[in-house]
């Protein structure tokens, strides 16, 4: 039911019963019902029309505003610290780098070992190597060294 339809049956409520009328009589309140319809049906029209012109400026007035308040809000400072996403990003090249050296010591460690080894077995098939000192070698290994 429309709302034209509502005001005209509760408006019924508020006005006195109609006398009653011969055959001739309800054509013609007919017709002025239907007159009176129609002129409160173009009235709701009228008044929805203008309601939906007034939100439609509502928005397009609104729309400064809102565009404004967006630029303002894109200046906060969002005061989160960091990306976490930079930094999963660096904490995983450190992570990376970190095992790059310890594998590099690992190496050098059994390097070392092996030297050491090597070492021994000179000190025990040369003993004359096994009474110098260390500043002592490295001065023959230098010399050995010159001579390539």
């Amino acid at each position: 039911m429309l709302m034209a339809d509502q005001v005209l049956i509760t408006s019924e409520m508020y006005y006195d019963e109609l006398p009653g009328v011969c055959e001739s009589g309800e054509e013609c309140r007919s017709l002025i019902f239907n007159t009176t319809h129609g002129l409160v049906y173009d009235e709701f029209i009228l008044a929805f029309t203008n309601i939906r012109k007034e939100f439609e400026n509502g928005i397009l007035r609104s729309g400064p505003h809102l565009e404004s308040g967006y630029n303002q809000a894109v200046e906060c400072d969002p005061g989160c610290g960091p990306d976490c996403s930079e930094v999963e990003v660096e904490l995983s090249n450190v992570y990376d780098e970190m095992l790059r050296i310890m594998e590099e010591i690992r190496v050098l460690q059994e390097e070392q070992v092996t030297a050491l080894e090597t070492i021994t077995q000179i000190e025990t098939m040369c003993p004359a190597f096994a009474d110098m000192s260390d500043a002592e070698i490295a001065t023959y290994a230098d010399e050995q060294m010159a001579t390539y």
